[in-house]
């Protein structure tokens, strides 16, 4: 068994899927899918499993449109259809999930406890400067019972074969998103920062991947700290793009 078919597996498996995506690995979904301000995140991502697919084809359909009448009509009839079946079903993801990331986001600045108000004077113009200092409380605690954010996902898999690179993880990333189209996506709720994909995809790679050269963002320290900065360089041009980045 190679290192994509184990992945896979305990990505299939709910007692194993923990020790794919943990807390880190959820974070990525959600940066993947919100508009989330990573820093404001505290605690442990946490995931809600409602469905996990394995082996999302594509299927592709066929659509003829059709004529016919008698010569004396004035107008033939028409008529369209749809015929499934006739091509063999395309790849799509390796899996879907659908479900929800569970995150914490801390409370803001606090309160506002004083307002100091100044007058720098008037200019030339008669413009006024004016400004107000403000102090804020301590900002409120996050704690377990904060209540979170449960934000709804849909997340196409692709599982990297060995030595498969970016490339044609790209070129796959199109066909795992449309084969995730089939699965209904639900409303955020009304607190919820803004969702920029419905559905994003999730590269899963081996982490020694990154101990490519080729990966920008290497920079100089050990090679444990070199594939860190270029999974870290990875993961934020990817974000944009709608994809998490996972690694084994």
């Amino acid at each position: 068994m190679d290192d994509a078919d184990a992945a896979l597996l305990r990505l299939a498996d709910p007692a194993q899927r923990a020790s794919l995506l943990g807390s880190d690995d959820l974070l990525q979904v959600a940066l993947a899918s919100y508009a989330l301000d990573e820093g404001s995140v505290v605690g442990a991502t946490t995931a809600v499993f409602d469905r996990v697919d394995l082996t999302v084809t594509l299927v592709t359909d066929v659509q003829a449109t059709y004529r016919w009448g008698r010569a004396t009509d004035p107008l033939a009839t028409e008529g369209t259809a749809t015929l499934s079946g006739l091509a063999a079903p395309q790849a799509g993801a390796d899996a879907v999930w659908t479900g929800s990331v569970v995150v914490r986001t801390s409370g803001g600045d606090g309160l506002i406890t004083v307002a100091d108000p100044s007058d720098a004077g008037r200019t030339p113009d008669g413009i006024d400067h004016l400004g107000v200092g403000l102090t804020f409380s301590a900002p409120p605690a996050v704690l377990p019972a904060t209540p979170p954010l449960v934000l709804p996902v849909v997340v196409a898999f692709l599982v990297a074969a060995t030595g498969e690179g970016p490339i044609s993880l790209l070129r796959r990333t199109d066909a795992a998103r449309r084969a995730a189209a089939r699965y209904p996506v639900l409303p955020p709720p009304a607190v919820a920062p803004l969702r920029t994909r419905e559905r994003c995809v999730c590269w899963v790679l081996p982490a020694t991947a990154f101990d490519d050269d080729g990966w920008p963002g290497g920079g100089a320290g050990t090679p444990a700290q070199q594939r860190a900065a270029r999974l870290a360089a990875a993961r934020g041009w990817l974000t944009t793009q709608g994809v998490a980045l996972v690694t084994t």
